[in-house]
């Protein structure tokens, strides 16, 4: 006997019996042989049949659905011609059954009936597979509803169903599953901010938590319902009137409803929000219901109007006549954004600590105008932060350490809250813009960058509108300005004390000269036109002339050439040149600076580095010879007296007693040459001591070498031998004078710094604590490492013979280790050198320097 039918199977049986229903209707065995009989003669028999057959098959077509019965002795389908189109088959009456198992996805065959669950009558009575189609390769849902018959003894012997291809139904039912989770996720997001319902006919809005606490009210009463008045108290004042006038649009004439606007929150800050609903009507057209969702886009929102701003400014900034009617048009767009009462901006004074506020922008009469002069000094300590650049954002200057002590003077200009963006001009406080608030507020990153990005812009107008103010001006009074410069410039070529020459490409002959060569050479003009140099140099540097020539000639410039040129009184001179040719016109306009004595100097220079190097060598081999020549003498004095008696032994002993006078003669003499001086180290500025050298180092450099002094604000003292000191820094610029051959950029860089314990653990010889750093950086051509790595030895040189003692490095470090510090080398091949010197910082304040 077969089991009891359950729920799904009596479900499946009544599916089974309706089938059963239409194909007995439509003429056609029912699998039960209970087809009616048909009333008409046997030809119109088989008329009826094929009518009864058409009208089931279009019925099956027409509702996408195919019918098979499995026999699972033979483990075959008998189908219908709409089973084989849903499968993608060929139309056939029978097709075994593992062909139609195979079309299953992998990953679905488990919901497939196979021949071992039907006979063993596990067949679940409705399920949904994909198969793909062997015809199309699509992917389709099917939905099988079927049922198992059973024999007299209870055993499945058939398998009879309906197949229906559903797969537009279920991805409609995934499109909608991921809509509600879409909608789920954005309602527990922190954008969805609150949702709302408003009875209108009773005015009574009933809001969740969220949507109360973004309009400041008490969240319980909100969920009890209030008049909508309340919800609009809470909107900008200047945002109510337009949302009040889409709510009116809406209330008449139904649908959605969309607005953007500002509530005020509890801390009486604004945000924006973004309210979407729908107001359902009644039948006669009057508003009934009307909910709705809050979302928070006040980032989004302020992106924007930031955006807009900017935009706004940059057309107002082009239109701008003067640099102060610029200011104030940007600033008063700044304000209006940001909702401040005051915006403007200043020009500083540093070196006085005074700022000149300029006309600026107010949001209403009743605000005070502060344009005028004022002390920072009067409202803070906050000009040390704008002089480093850093902005300055206060939110209340009761509260803030900068400010404190001055906020009774901040507040009466109406200021509780302060923001100031310094603007820099190669490095150097120039300007600020500021805005001011009468309350005490935050300032965002977003404001600080927005301020920061005005600063530039409105800088960039105010220097251009200045330019086009002094380009106005040059041009009015162009033909004078014209007059007065070729005056300049024939005074720069009468006064010169350098050689202007203009000469000829490629012969090099002289077409113009200056008064100088005159005064210098003893040559006059008509002298030298229309003649090459050949005869005014010696004969072993006119062939080098020839070939600077020749790279004149090719476009590139000459910027360190030096020469000897014969007076016309007798001697020579040593010219160091710099030109630049113009091939267009086949002319080379040439610069030369007579460096005789300059040279000199260097020369004397380098001896005294000799003259110190041999004086230091000789005093320590002196030092040491008098000691051993006090040992002999000693000996020899006793020796005397063992030879008493012996003449010819007491004469030997006078003569070696007399040689070893003359040998401390000499040591005294060596020792007195040698002048070894203590340090005298004290507190000094080294800023102050550089700045002092200034003169000294572009004589000794020349103009070939660009100079570059960078000396770091708040600079500390240090402890060392001024003298001494100066000879270092003198020193080392020399050095990276010649590294750079006479031409370059020579950089001395002042601050401050710290070397660390794990510093001072890599430095054996280094003591860790806070130093003065004095960098020396060439243009030159740098070191390898080989030459890097003797550099401090002495008597070391990779200069030619002549140009060097190969003491130089070596001074500097033994002055820099006596004096407490550290001395550090740094060179690239092709990219120059810097030598850092560190010394160590002192407490004291400035010592006054004896001359």
């Amino acid at each position: 006997m077969s089991a009891p039918s359950s729920d799904t199977e009596q479900a499946l049986r009544a599916e089974v019996e309706r089938l059963r229903l239409r194909l007995r209707a439509a003429g056609l065995d029912d699998g039960t042989g209970t087809a009616p009989e048909p009333s008409a003669s046997p030809p119109a028999e088989d008329t009826w049949l094929r009518v009864k057959h058409e009208q089931l098959r279009l019925a099956q077509e027409a509702g996408g659905i195919g019918v098979f019965a499995l026999d699972i002795a033979t483990n075959r389908l008998t189908v219908t011609p709409e089973f084989c189109r849903l499968y993608g088959v060929p139309r056939m009456e029978t097709v075994p059954a593992p062909v139609i198992e195979a079309l299953a996805l992998e990953e679905d065959r488990s919901r497939v009936s196979n021949a071992r669950t039907r006979a063993a009558g596990q067949v679940p009575p409705s399920v949904e597979y994909r198969i793909r189609r062997p015809d199309t390769g699509e992917v389709r849902w099917i939905h099988r509803r079927a049922s198992l018959v059973y024999d007299a003894a209870g055993k499945p012997v058939q398998l009879i169903g309906i197949t229906q291809d559903v797969t537009e139904r279920r991805q409609a039912d995934d499109a909608l599953r991921t809509a509600n989770e879409r909608v789920q996720l954005a309602l527990n997001t922190e954008v969805m901010i609150g949702t709302w319902v408003w009875d209108v006919p009773d005015n009574h809005v009933v809001a969740d938590e969220r949507f109360a606490h973004s309009f400041s009210l008490n969240p319980q009463l909100a969920r009890a319902g209030l008049p909508i008045d309340q919800f609009l108290a809470a909107i900008h004042p200047e945002d109510r009137p337009g949302v009040e006038a889409a709510i009116a649009r809406t209330l008449q004439a139904g649908g959605s409803y969309r607005a953007e606007y500002r509530v005020r929150r509890t801390d009486g800050f604004y945000r924006w929000v973004e309210a979407s609903g729908h107001c359902v009507l009644s039948l006669k057209g009057a508003p009934l219901r009307f909910p709705g969702v809050l979302v928070d886009i006040d980032a989004r929102k302020r992106a924007e109007l930031r955006q807009e701003a900017l935009l706004e400014m940059a057309d107002r900034l082009r239109e701008a006549t003067s640099p102060d009617a610029a200011v104030l048009l940007a600033m008063e767009v700044v304000g209006r954004l940001l909702g401040v009462p005051r915006a403007g901006y200043g020009t500083v004074d540093a070196a006085h600590g005074l700022v000149r506020i300029h006309p600026h922008w107010v949001a209403s009469p009743d605000v005070t105008s502060i344009e005028g002069v004022h002390r920072f000094q009067d409202y803070g300590v906050f000009l040390d932060d704008l002089l480093k650049g850093e902005v300055v954002a206060i939110t209340d200057v009761r509260e803030d350490p900068r400010t404190a002590s001055q906020a009774a003077a901040l507040e009466q200009i109406g200021v509780r809250s302060l923001f100031d963006a310094p603007i820099l001009e190669h490095g150097r406080l120039v300007a600020l813009l500021f805005l001011h608030d009468t309350r005490p507020r935050p300032w965002t990153e977003d404001e600080i960058e927005l301020t920061r990005n005005v600063a530039d812009r409105v800088w960039a107008t105010v220097s251009r509108l200045k330019a086009l103010a002094e380009l106005k001006k040059a041009n009015e009074t162009l033909e004078q300005r014209v007059a007065l410069r070729t005056r300049e410039r024939d005074r720069v070529w009468n006064v010169s004390q350098d050689l202007l020459v203009v000469g000829s490409l490629p012969e090099g002959k002289f077409l113009s000269v200056n008064p100088a060569w005159t005064r210098m050479l003893g040559w006059t003009e008509e002298e030298l036109l229309g003649r090459t140099s050949e005869w005014l140099e010696r004969p072993d540097d006119y062939a080098r002339t020839r070939d600077e020539v020749s790279r004149l000639e090719e476009g590139q410039p000459t910027m360190n050439f030096e020469s000897a040129y014969r007076c016309k009184h007798g001697g020579y001179r040593r010219i160091a040149w710099t030109a630049v040719p113009v091939p267009e016109d086949g002319v080379l306009y040439a610069s030369g600076r007579d460096v005789t004595e300059q040279r000199q100097t260097e020369d004397q220079l380098r001896q005294a580095q000799k003259m110190e190097a041999v004086g230091k060598l000789t005093g320590g081999v002196a030092h040491d010879f008098n000691n051993l020549l006090q040992v002999v003498g000693g000996n020899l004095q006793l020796l005397q007296r063992d030879v008493a008696g012996n003449e010819r032994g007491l004469q030997r002993v006078r003569s070696a007693l007399g040689a070893v006078e003359r040998g401390a003669r000499l040591s005294g003499q060596l020792l007195a040459f040698s002048r070894r001086q203590p340090l005298e180290p004290r507190s000094l500025s080294m800023g102050r001591l550089v700045q002092g050298m200034d003169d000294l180092l572009h004589r000794a450099l020349g103009e070939d070498v660009e100079v570059e002094t960078v000396i770091s604000g708040g600079l500390w003292n240090t402890l060392a031998d001024p003298h001494q000191l100066e000879n270092v820094i003198l020193n080392l610029a020399i050095n990276a004078r010649d590294a750079m051959k006479g031409s370059g950029k020579l950089t001395l860089e002042l601050s401050n710094a710290s070397l660390d314990d794990h510093y001072a653990q890599a430095h054996p010889d280094v003591l860790a604590g806070p130093y003065v750093l004095l960098a020396v950086s060439d243009t030159g051509g740098g070191m390898t490492p080989e030459v890097l790595e003797r550099a401090f030895e002495p008597f070391f040189t990779t200069k030619a013979e002549g140009r060097g003692t190969g003491l130089g490095l070596s001074m500097v470090y033994g002055f820099v280790k006596q004096s407490g510090g550290h001395v550090k080398l740094y060179s690239e091949l092709g990219h120059g050198t810097t030598v850092k010197v560190y010394l160590p910082r002192a407490f004291q304040p400035e010592a006054p320097v004896t001359e």
